[in-house]
């Protein structure tokens, strides 16, 4: 009998962890045709469908020849429901055939909301590939639910993607960053060609981006500069995997450390200048000054004038009550970026990809109690926003 694997996704662009999943599932299903089917929906893709099944085209080449991997191209016709169509089509051009649908885990969640999917299910085996470990508890209990309402084969690998992700590398191309290695050579040169994830703006915010870096550069030390890019590329990371503004975030975790390294003298006094108006708490520990400087800095000299950018930049060293998610990002950013060493760091990385309420909670009582024990005082702020994230449920992910 023939093995076929239908692989399903947007491929938004296609990379090289698609192509590793392809090659690790050929190998262990022992699979001798592939299909790739990139998602029809345009509301959910950036690039257009032609040029997603043409970077597939060029991708496909590096895989394996015994897979014999080919593009499905979606007929028109069949847009409503394309994925049942093209599944029978499949099923009755390779008629004895048995067929796996594969998956990502993300993916998986909506497939109870398919056209079709009942029919779809009963005829074909799924597998699910693990991508997201933290995830694991509800792929289990949604194929359990699914498994006792419809009797089907569903299979799950668990296989590392190489951390490579599709928002990831749009992401790079908007920061100017090298795609090497994440998609193959001549996938890199069609998406340059065809000026793909980019905008008509994208040459203005790269110049202020590029001069963003610089000012930071230029006001702190070599040491506290690459603290600020690993946080900036660590707010990246949250912010796809919560999907908030991958912008915005960079750019808050870019200029979260602007004025760290002022003098208390020169943090006061800049303060004064642009209005910042100090505290108590801040006036006797002016190291506490610095985000809401960092924050006044950026509007008023660096021209960012989005409220939310401003807000992470400010509140992320006190927290406060009603953080928006962006100003958790930063804040947890700051305190998990790779070359953080604190005693709770492990702890509030895993927290940070289940339940970031919590690992907001976490970090913020360990700062809290850290600060008393060396007789500081504790902003308003910060007592507010632990008062604040008492109040979730921390037996959901939130």
């Amino acid at each position: 009998m023939t093995n076929i694997a239908i692989f399903s996704g947007s491929f938004d662009p296609i990379h090289n962890g698609h192509l590793y999943i392809t090659e690790e599932i050929s190998s262990r299903l022992d699979i001798n045709k592939m299909f790739f089917i990139p998602d029809l929906n345009s509301k959910k893709t950036v690039a257009d469908y032609s040029h997603r099944i043409e970077m597939i085209n060029i991708a496909i080449k590096k895989i394996s020849k015994n897979i014999n991997p080919e593009c499905w191209i979606i007929k028109k016709k069949f847009v409503k429901n394309y994925m049942f169509r093209s599944f029978c089509d499949i099923k009755r051009e390779n008629f004895g055939s048995k067929i796996y649908l594969l998956l990502g885990s993300d993916s998986f969640f909506y497939l109870d909301s398919w056209q079709c999917f009942v029919d779809l299910i009963k005829q074909c085996v799924f597998v699910i590939i693990l991508r997201d470990r933290s995830n694991r508890v509800k792929v289990a209990e949604k194929i359990r639910i699914i498994r006792d309402a419809y009797d089907c084969n569903i299979y799950t690998f668990d296989i590392d993607t190489l951390n490579i992700s599709s928002t990831i590398i749009r992401t790079k191309i908007l920061l100017n960053q090298s795609i090497n290695f994440l998609v193959p050579g001549d996938e890199k040169k069609y998406i340059c060609d065809k000026k793909l994830y980019q905008n008509a703006n994208l040459n203005a915010f790269r110049n202020n981006l590029d001069y963003l870096k610089k000012q930071v550069k230029n006001n702190l030390s070599e040491k506290k500069f690459i603290h600020s890019l690993c946080v900036a590329d660590q707010s990246v990371k949250l912010a796809e995997y919560y999907k908030q503004d991958i912008m915005k975030s960079y750019i808050a975790g870019l200029l979260h450390d602007y004025a760290k390294e002022f003098t208390s003298t020169e943090k006061i006094i800049m303060s004064h200048e642009l209005g910042l108006e100090l505290d108590g708490v801040l006036r006797q520990q002016p190291d506490l000054i610095h985000p809401f400087l960092a924050s006044k800095i950026a509007q008023k000299k660096l021209n960012v004038n989005d409220r939310e950018i401003l807000d992470a930049i400010a509140y992320h060293t006190t927290g406060r009550s009603g953080m928006s998610i962006i100003e958790k990002i930063v804040y947890l950013a700051d305190c998990i970026e790779p070359n953080r060493t604190y005693s709770d760091t492990i702890k509030i990385r895993e927290l940070c990809y289940k339940n970031i309420n919590q690992a907001m909670r976490n970090r913020l009582n360990s700062v809290v109690s850290q600060n008393l024990m060396r007789n500081r005082k504790i902003h308003k702020f910060s007592i507010e926003a632990i008062n604040y994230f008492k109040m979730f449920n921390y037996s959901k992910s939130s």
